[in-house]
């Protein structure tokens, strides 16, 4: 796990091909840590793994993708944004800022 970090620390996307499997990890730690470097690296070639990301099981993880997406989403990026908000009532607090916040840079970057 500590490798995985190192990628997100290196912010290098040749280390993508290694990371986008990874996302589909049985462990949520591994799912986790990650998306953190997918994150760090900030690629577009990463915005599909992370709108996925924003359905994980862990919330951490879901948290992660929304603060990602913040700075390289796209239009459905924040269709996908918007709708998980609106379940606000099966989501923790921390993870619905996120997701505010997700929103309210997309959106300003549309106009």
């Amino acid at each position: 796990m500590i490798l995985i970090w190192a990628t997100g620390e290196l912010k290098d996307d040749r280390f993508l091909q290694l990371l986008h499997p990874l996302t589909g990890h049985r462990h949520s730690d591994v799912r986790r840590i990650t998306y953190s470097a997918l994150r760090k690296i900030e690629s577009p070639k990463s915005r599909e793994y992370l709108q996925r990301g924003l359905y994980d099981t862990n919330a951490q993880t879901r948290q992660y993708c929304a603060k990602a997406l913040a700075k390289i989403g796209n239009t459905n990026s924040l269709k996908m944004l918007r709708q998980l908000k609106s379940k606000k009532q099966f989501e923790k607090d921390y993870v619905l800022r996120a997701y505010e916040e997700a929103i309210d840079i997309l959106e300003k970057s549309k106009n």
